[in-house]
């Protein structure tokens, strides 16, 4: 039983969610997108928080993308949003500007994303994740990137921007899946990566 079944029982979920590291490549959309502006501007530098602006990112990106702070007070850290792009409330089914990632509706993704956000604040490198997450009657698929933002020294990651993109059907979807239906299973496989460059290289040849 992997770790995140584990948390997966413990909180009472009668599902299975694994989430595990593999050979996966980003590969379109807007997490690709949101990585070549940034490395077309900034190269394989890392670059602190203050450095980033809206603006670095092509227009059409925006409604894809969330903002996080990484709050550390705690046991661990938590992630609270200053931006939650429109693409991701109509998913979500709720704006979760100014909230955390604890505040998803769906506690299941409070579990695999509490994980890959984690795995980029601890980490400093990209993370791309490429997932299925099976609701009744419907399945989901969603790629997304988690980009580091560091404080001055480049030492410690202080805010994450990350962008989502799902493909569903939409007339399924409203039909079997409110905010509190929770998924019969959630395959979650992530890839690090120690560069931009090594990021684009891998969407490139996929």
């Amino acid at each position: 039983m992997t770790v995140m079944q584990d948390l997966s029982s413990f909180l009472g979920l009668n599902n299975s969610i694994s989430v595990q590291p593999a050979d996966v490549a980003p590969c379109g959309g807007a997490h690709v997108r949101m990585v070549q502006d940034l490395h077309r501007i900034f190269g394989d530098r890392r670059f602190a928080r203050k450095d980033f602006h809206p603006k670095f990112l092509h227009r059409g990106l925006l409604r894809h993308v969330s903002l996080a702070d990484v709050v550390r007070d705690g046991a661990g850290p938590s992630f609270q949003f200053r931006v939650f792009g429109t693409s991701l409330t109509d998913v979500v089914g709720k704006n979760l500007t100014g909230k955390t990632v604890m505040d998803f509706p769906k506690r299941s993704c409070r579990v695999y994303l509490t994980r890959l956000f984690s795995e980029c604040a601890d980490s400093g490198q990209i993370v791309f994740s490429d997932a299925y997450v099976d609701y009744p009657g419907c399945l989901v698929k969603s790629k997304k990137t988690f980009f580091p933002l560091f404080d001055n020294n480049g030492s410690t990651v202080e805010m994450i921007l990350s962008a989502f993109t799902f493909e569903f059907d939409a007339v399924a979807y409203k039909a079997n899946v409110d905010d509190l239906t929770e998924p019969v299973s959630v395959q979650e496989n992530y890839r690090l990566f120690d560069t931009p460059s090594h990021y684009c290289e891998a969407a490139k040849a996929a």
